[in-house]
Parts: structure tokens; sequence; C-alpha cells
């Protein structure tokens, strides 16, 4: 028997339910993804905003440097939060934050060092070629596949070509989307935020504003790592015709 959670998420969606359910399953968990981002990036994040506010260059790449490590184990718990959702399962914060760090290994930081640097490399001017159109699809769900079917770094790649090819714009365009939706207005609020508690502050007493947006510019963050995640199970739908039963079942993290 399925569950509900399994007919909304463990299905073939539109661009438009893939968008809508990724702010829905943001909301509705917002205190345990708030709780994820908090214990990893936001004080790397905090630091580098402080950095740069006062030209010092050198904290400011460590502070970015940080943010990326603490950026692998967020999102590996990201992964299971919302594969648990996703399968119907109660959802464990503390748990997919153990699991998270746990799988942090150097393997997923070459996976995330690929992803990252790859596209902007040889992965933009391999774009301009028409046959290879689906270059980036091997990157977009690399780190999942890793987590959840327990892939070699080489398969997680190959798996991730195959569940994108065919899908590529589709796949690229909502992750886009989502991610001009969720940042937008963060960064306008967070703005207006730092200049209104600035203005409040004298120049030398404002660490309060640094914490306060560094902290805040990393609020919306999941929304960038749940779209790829539902991306990935409709793919899994879609292409291999997987039944709930058999989904969930496999689907073991």
């Amino acid at each position: 028997m399925t569950s509900r959670a399994q007919r909304i998420y463990l299905t073939e969606q539109s661009a438009g339910s893939i968008i809508r359910n990724t702010f829905q399953l943001y909301f509705r968990h917002f205190w345990s993804f708030l709780l994820i981002v908090l214990s990893t990036v936001a004080v790397p994040n905090v630091v580098a905003v402080h950095a740069l506010k006062n030209e010092d260059y050198g904290l400011y790449v460590g502070a970015l440097a940080a943010a990326f490590l603490m950026g692998i184990p967020a999102g590996l718990a990201i992964v299971v939060l919302v594969s648990d959702v996703c399968r119907g399962n109660p959802v464990d914060t503390i748990g997919a934050l153990r699991r998270g760090y746990a799988w942090s290994t150097p393997k997923l930081l070459v996976i995330y060092l690929v992803m990252t640097l790859a596209p902007f490399t040889i992965g933009l001017p391999l774009l301009l070629v028409r046959k290879w159109r689906s270059f980036m699809a091997w990157f977009m769900f690399a780190a999942i596949v890793r987590v959840i079917e327990r892939a070699s770094v080489g398969e997680s790649f190959r798996r991730s070509r195959h569940l994108g090819e065919g899908f590529y714009w589709r796949n690229l365009g909502l992750v886009m989307l989502t991610f001009l939706v969720a940042t937008v207005p963060i960064y306008l609020v967070t703005g207006v935020l730092q200049m209104t508690v600035t203005i409040m502050k004298s120049a030398n007493d404002n660490l309060g504003a640094d914490i306060f947006v560094g902290s805040a510019g990393v609020v919306g963050s999941p929304l960038y790592a749940i779209a790829p995640i539902l991306l990935y199970y409709e793919m899994r739908v879609r292409k291999e015709a997987f039944d709930h039963t058999l989904l969930t079942e496999e689907l073991a993290i």
C-alpha cells in the first residue's frame, strides 16, 4: 500500500509540480532544513561575510573553502531527509545529519569538486557542440546516486548521465528557475536588513549584522538541493518504469 507522499513524489511530475513540490516540501519541513544549514554552513558563511566587509581576503577565501566542505554533509543530509519524505518515512533530522557526516568521504569530495568545477571548465564549451548537449547531465544526480544507490564514483556519473539524458534542458531549467525564485527574495530581504542594521549601528559595531546576514543567507539554500532530488526520483519513475513499492524497496539508504 502506497502512502500519500509516495503518490505525490514517486510518480511522473510536470515541471510545475516539481517546482511546487520543492517549495511545499521546504516549508513543511522548514525547521529540519534550518537545523541542517545552521549546524553546517552557517558559521563559515558568517565568517565570509565578516571577512569580506573588513577586506580580509585571506580569511574570506578560507571561509569559502570551509563553507564548500561543510556543504557536503549538509547536502547529503538533505538527500537523506528528502528521500525519507518521498518514501513516506518519518523524518529524522539528527539521523540525517549523522549520516551526512558519516558519508562525507574523499570520494564524495571528488564528486562535489567535479560537479562544481567541470561545468565551468569544460562543460560550457562542450555545450556549443550539439552531440555534447547532455554533457552537464552527467553531474546533476551524481552525488544523489552515490548516496542513495551506493554506487562507485564512476558509476555515479554514468547513472547520472543515463537518468538525465533526454531531459537535460528541462531538468537544468527547473533547477535554475528554482534557484532564481529562491535567491532573489532572500538577497533582497537580507540586503535591506543589512543596510538597516548598519545604519542603526556604528561602523565598528555591526558584528551582529554580519551574523544575521550570514545566517540568513543560507536559510533558503536547501531549496537548491531539493529540486534535483525530486527530479532524480521523477527520472527513475519516468525512465525505469518503477512503481511505488518497487522503488521504495530498492532505494534503501
